[in-house]
């Protein structure tokens, strides 16, 4: 082979590995760089295990469960600063407020609650009253109008029974 020969074989072997490299590249800027995908390739690796059985990536295994107790550790670390800081003045007066509330406040609004129950209650009752008052005449005039069409309609057929009585026996006037 030739010297001409080597560098052609170079050259194309150099444009594959451009052309490789682009595509990886390529490849690594459509990956999702959030941390869940990294997390779970954090745990992929660290449940990798060569063909002995053992974990390929102990270092990687450790780094896991660093990041779990991290996290751990930053949700409870609020409740463990609440519960170890002292009783303040924040806390006095957080606890006076709560006492006011259940003495004065909470009896006041009952008592106002019952009173606006009890008006409630009478607007009702006088309602209900009126109404009732106002269905017992309405019922009275409708049963005074019935009872004098119906006296009117006895007067007319009494009549019209006696002015044929009358007619039979020839006692027409």
């Amino acid at each position: 082979m030739n010297q001409r020969e080597i560098d052609s074989i170079r050259q194309v072997k150099e444009t594959k590995i451009d052309s490789t490299n682009t595509k990886f590249e390529d490849a690594l800027q459509k990956i999702d760089n959030s941390f869940s995908v990294r997390f779970d390739v954090i745990t992929f690796l660290s449940n990798k295990r060569d063909p002995g059985g053992n974990k390929e990536f102990p270092s990687v295994f450790f780094l896991l469960w660093l990041i779990r107790v991290l996290f751990f550790i930053i949700e409870i670390l609020p409740t463990v600063t609440k519960v170890m800081t002292p009783f303040g003045a924040y806390d006095m007066t957080l606890y006076d407020e709560e006492q006011n509330l259940k003495e004065i406040k909470l009896p006041a609004a009952k008592k106002i609650l019952i009173n606006e129950a009890e008006i409630d209650k009478s607007i009702e009752y006088d309602e209900r009253k009126r109404q009732q008052q106002y269905r017992a005449s309405k019922e009275g005039d409708l049963h005074d109008s019935l009872v004098d069409r119906i006296m009117d309609s006895q007067n007319r057929i009494a009549q019209k029974i006696l002015d044929d009585w009358e007619k039979e026996n020839g006692l027409n006037g």
